[in-house]
């Protein structure tokens, strides 16, 4: 028996105006990273200890996390970047409570904006998960979203990426487009 082996197809979103966005030189330099070894968090209700947060976090190599100051520190800054992508709004275990990570303590630089549509990818290997999917598309560049999507507790082979820059996103569904 032959197994058909399906390669993953891109869905690219229809073009749109590039947003602006203020006061960030990093991302207007053009770096890889948008986020340094340190990811800071708004503050947590008392049932949510650090332990909690590094918990969470513990497939991206937390350091510490102090939330009396909102601090987590990573042991690299790529560390934090998979943190940022991955772990962003995910539910902390035993509480309603979702983790915001912000790039930048309050008051220094705004965040970074989105300037691209969500791709959605089709076809992925059932063995995907969240951490594969990052390895897969983050050599295009920094994103805000990276996600499978479970359908009735199962992974189906789809799920969806965004890139902060609209140039990477186009980088990214041409190399995938090219491959299947």
């Amino acid at each position: 028996m032959t197994e058909l082996i399906s390669k993953p197809v891109v869905k690219l979103p229809r073009k749109r105006q590039t947003l602006l966005f203020a006061d960030h030189e990093a991302f207007a330099a053009n770096t890889d990273f948008l986020v340094s070894d340190k990811l800071y968090v708004d503050p947590l209700p008392p049932t949510v200890t650090a332990a909690d947060v590094i918990d969470l976090l513990r497939s991206c190599d937390p350091i510490d996390a102090d939330l009396s100051t909102g601090v987590i520190q990573f042991s690299s800054v790529e560390k934090a970047d998979r943190a940022y992508t991955l772990f962003n709004g995910a539910t902390i275990k035993d509480s309603n409570c979702h983790l915001q990570l912000r790039a930048h303590s309050s008051g220094t630089y705004g965040e970074p904006e989105v300037t691209s549509g969500i791709l959605s990818i089709y076809n992925l290997p059932l063995n995907t998960n969240n951490h594969l999917l990052y390895d897969m598309f983050r050599p295009f560049g920094p994103m805000a979203l990276c996600k499978i999507i479970m359908d009735q507790g199962q992974f189906k082979g789809t799920a969806l990426v965004q890139y902060f820059r609209s140039a990477d996103a186009d980088a990214a569904g041409a190399e995938m487009a090219s491959i299947s």
